[in-house]
């Protein structure tokens, strides 16, 4: 079967250099990493490379520009390619069929390789946890799976097209006029032109100051708006608990009547019911509840979502300091938090997404009751320079509760790769839930 294998590939270069407009047909469909003899690989890939340019190739120009290209290495190539148009002829009848043949065996020979790699991941585990081996497993067959369907060409109807450009408008204008997801605040908009693809946004603040709940007023915005889900990892807060609280955001109903069950008014029990009915039907959000997280776990779910729901549109992480190290760093915690955060940039930058992380802040910004800044990032001065994006969550009333500082609340941008850094003050329920524009916001055009 292996010498089948070897004699298709052949015909398929000898196909193309009889006739360049072959490789027409098998457009997209191989790589020269799916050929078994690398030497076939290296001839398609020179094929390709040069037809791709505008130019023509035969056997007797491949052979010159092999030589004066590669030198020893070229002429070497060189004799197995006269070889191969000495041995082997292929029409273009036959074409699809002997490259939809290599492409099978690449498959198999990967699928293989992954097995391999597996066995390996167990045999020498060394105290990984189970989650660590099924997600390194996963890694290493999703890996086959993505490398298959990127070779795939995708034909789209102008009616499939159209559909799609209707959806885009549509989603277009919810964004009030910006570039990325709503934040919905309307100058913190203005600021950041809203959460934008690949980018880690730092979401950090003294314990019980609301960051955790401004960042899923800022999932809110996501999963109701984009075409694709928004997943949140929790480690710290029960998925129970996490949906009261969007809940009762998203319906402006005191939290206290989602815990206990018991509506004050018909008019409070009214609105609940609306707001459950709207994240059901309209609101694209997966939680992960799970009290221990590692990058790769974080990575494999991703990559399930996209996997079962097309793409991720945004996700959040509450919160960075409780992510489990990447390996053993000797104790020292700001290294292996170092790593955590260029890793979960990466995973930003990978799935095209923004990327919301929590992030504690010290001791010393409670004690001396004052507005954080990125010097307070705990432990890790990495997140502070891998971030695209932070924002503060400061509450005066926390500290001087009097009639200035009740219901208000300070988006603090410390930092904004593209934007503008300042601060943004909005208004603050911490019965719902909820940060909101202030009254002249709202009415400003």
């Amino acid at each position: 079967m292996e010498h089948q294998s070897y004699t298709n590939e052949q015909s398929v270069c000898a196909a193309i250099l009889e006739d360049n407009a072959a490789l027409d047909i098998i457009a997209g469909q191989l790589s020269h990493t799916d050929f078994s003899d690398p030497r076939n690989g290296f001839i398609f890939r020179e094929i390709v490379a040069i037809i791709s340019s505008g130019g023509y190739v035969d056997v007797v120009i491949l052979n010159n520009y092999l030589i004066e290209k590669y030198n020893q290495k070229g002429e070497q190539i060189s004799q197995h390619l006269l070889a191969v148009n000495a041995n082997v002829s292929c029409s273009s009848a036959n074409i699809a069929t002997y490259a939809k043949q290599i492409r099978e065996k690449s498959i198999v020979r990967k699928l293989i390789k992954a097995a391999d790699d597996i066995r390996a991941f167990v045999d020498n585990r060394d105290g990984m946890s189970i989650e660590d081996l099924l997600a390194k497993s996963d890694d290493a067959i999703q890996s086959v799976i993505s490398g298959h369907s990127n070779n795939d060409i995708k034909l789209i109807t102008a009616s499939d097209a159209i559909d799609s450009l209707t959806s885009d408008m549509a989603i277009a204008s919810q964004r009030q006029g910006i570039s990325g997801i709503c934040t919905g605040i309307k100058r913190l908009n203005a600021k950041t032109d809203g959460l934008q693809k690949g980018n880690m946004i730092i979401v950090a603040g003294p314990a019980s100051m609301g960051k955790t709940t401004f960042a899923m007023n800022l999932v809110q915005r996501a999963a109701e708006t984009q075409k694709y889900p928004t997943v949140v990892f929790s480690m710290e807060m029960p998925f129970i608990d996490i949906i009261r609280r969007y809940s009762a955001a998203q319906s402006r109903v005191n939290y206290n009547e989602y815990r206990t069950g018991y509506f004050e008014t018909e008019n409070s029990y009214n609105k609940m019911a609306l707001g459950l009915k709207n994240i059901k039907d309209n609101h694209k959000l997966i939680l992960c509840d799970n009290s221990s997280l590692n990058i790769s776990l974080i990575r494999s779910v991703l990559k399930r979502v996209q996997r079962e729901y097309g793409g991720v549109s945004c996700a959040m992480l509450d919160y960075v300091q409780m992510v489990d190290g990447l390996e053993k760093q000797g104790g020292n915690r700001n290294t292996e938090l170092t790593i955590i955060s260029r890793e979960l940039k990466k995973i930003a930058r990978e799935f095209e997404m923004p990327f919301i992380v929590l992030s504690q802040l010290s001791k010393d910004v409670e004690k001396a009751q004052r507005k954080p800044t990125n010097g307070d990032l705990r432990e890790s001065g990495a997140l502070a320079q891998d971030a695209d994006v932070i924002m503060m969550v400061h509450r005066a009333e926390k500290y001087k509760p009097d009639a200035e500082n009740i219901g208000k609340a300070s988006i603090i941008i410390t930092k904004s790769r593209n934007g503008e850094c300042g601060e943004v003050t909005t208004g603050f329920d911490g019965s719902t839930f909820t940060f909101y524009d202030l009254e002249a916001d709202r009415q400003s055009n």
